[in-house]
């Protein structure tokens, strides 16, 4: 049996000291991240990849996602 989720919850994590912090992929869901510390990435703190390729389908969007109180710094 297959179960699709359509929301996502990250909360009260410590993500330091590699190459990216969070990656959402494909991300048509909604998320609610909160109360992160995502710092000294080599690159970012959050990235928003489209893993379409190009068609946009499923709909690549951050809509109806929330991001609070979190700790985003010193990332490339």
């Amino acid at each position: 049996m297959s179960t699709t989720v359509r929301a996502h919850t990250i909360r009260n994590n410590q993500i330091i000291d590699n190459r990216t912090g969070l990656i959402f992929r494909k991300s048509d869901r909604q998320h609610h991240v909160c109360r992160e510390r995502s710092d000294e990435h080599w690159t970012v703190g959050i990235l928003f990849l489209d893993g379409s390729g190009g068609t946009n389908s499923p709909v690549q969007t951050a809509a109806n996602s929330s991001f609070s109180n979190n700790n985003i710094i010193g990332n490339w």
